[in-house]
């Protein structure tokens, strides 16, 4: 491997992040990446010969990373490190002590940051941060009441159309059995612990929707309670809760919509993979998800922790097939023209020469 000056460490590292590092790679910026092995796109990573895979860790004290990140920092020369998650940015953190390096890092979500928390101070709001990337604008926003506006980096974590395409697996069948005439609305999340996720305030919308072709398929982890909000309504037999499934997103092809309940949310990839493939999108009005959309053009946005709302909105969309197509078709024009990947490449990269350069 090739002597490395920027250092990129994620535990999850999903397509748009290994595109930034194979862009800034082929531009001629020196960096290795780091995440765990099962992530989508590592045999990229390892083909351009830039991917170090990490010891196995779950968390902010891990003394097995921490060395072995003290030896790559040595053995590569590293002089400046890109986190986006707390747990990597902790650790990476740790192992720089003594050493002259500079760090960024990574914010995904509006949950709310407690100043006085210790665990903070370890990661994102560690003295040594000099600069933040956040996903939206209302991050970015928020964030300034903890750093410098020019300490921020708003970069809208973009999604390729053209991905969809890769997404189109004819034998990925439900793992359900639907009627025919189904108008099937799908969403994924992981839920369980997560109340701001808005699985109940979904469950119950759809025990008021009156189109019966409606069936909802809610992919991901939920808490034992979403079985009984599901059965305690005129829609039990049309809510469909599958769990965690692989590769969810593949299931996309049989939706004729898609929904996101949330109270609060950061940048959803599991939108921006339903508006690729055309999906109208139903999205509760709250600050990142509403970002993506504009209301009656590309999407239609409901009250947070609406219900009724909601109901109603779901049943406009399955009852006019024009207005689907409509918002679908914006939708996806949209996330083409206003959420291109490269601009969260070339955004990475314009942070990285910076960190680099001094």
């Amino acid at each position: 491997m090739a002597m490395a000056s920027l250092l990129f460490i994620s535990r999850n590292m999903d397509r748009a992040e290994v595109d930034a590092v194979l862009a800034a790679q082929a531009a001629g910026l020196p960096i290795c990446a780091m995440t765990r092995p099962d992530n989508a796109g590592v045999d990229r990573l390892r083909e351009a010969g830039c991917y170090r895979e990490p010891v196995e860790y779950g968390g902010k004290f891990s003394w097995g990373l921490t060395r072995q990140l003290r030896r790559l920092y040595d053995e590569q020369s590293i002089v400046a490190v890109y986190a986006s998650d707390n747990k990597s940015l902790a650790n990476a953190l740790r192992a720089g002590r003594g050493r002259s390096l500079r760090f960024a890092g990574y914010r995904g979500t509006l949950a709310r940051i407690r100043w006085w928390d210790p665990s903070y101070r370890m990661a994102l709001l560690h003295p040594r941060v000099e600069r933040i990337v956040c996903v939206n604008r209302s991050i970015h926003e928020y964030m300034q009441r903890f750093r410098r506006p020019e300490q921020l980096v708003l970069a809208y974590k973009g999604y390729g159309v053209d991905w969809a395409e890769e997404l189109q697996d004819a034998s990925r069948n439900l793992p359900v059995s639907l009627p025919e005439n189904a108008w099937v609305l799908c969403y994924i999340a992981n839920t369980r612990d997560r109340p701001h996720k808005g699985l109940r305030e979904l469950l119950m919308a759809m025990h008021m929707v009156r189109n019966l072709s409606v069936h909802l398929v809610m992919i991901g982890s939920h808490d034992a309670a979403a079985q009984q909000w599901a059965a305690a309504g005129p829609a039990a037999e049309r809510i469909h809760l599958l769990g965690e499934q692989p590769q969810a997103s593949r299931y996309l092809r049989h939706a004729h919509a898609y929904i996101l309940p949330s109270t609060r949310d950061g940048l959803p990839r599991s939108i921006k993979e339903a508006m690729a493939q055309g999906l109208p999108c139903i999205i509760t009005d709250i600050p990142g998800p509403s970002e993506l959309i504009e209301d009656e053009v590309s999407g239609l946005l409901v009250p947070p922790s609406q219900a009724q709302a909601m109901a109603a909105a779901i049943d406009r969309l399955a009852n006019d097939a024009d207005l689907c197509a409509r918002l679908g078709g914006a939708g996806r024009q949209r996330l083409q023209q206003s959420f291109p990947p490269e601009a969260f490449s070339n955004a990475l990269l314009a942070l990285w020469k910076d960190l680099l350069s001094s």
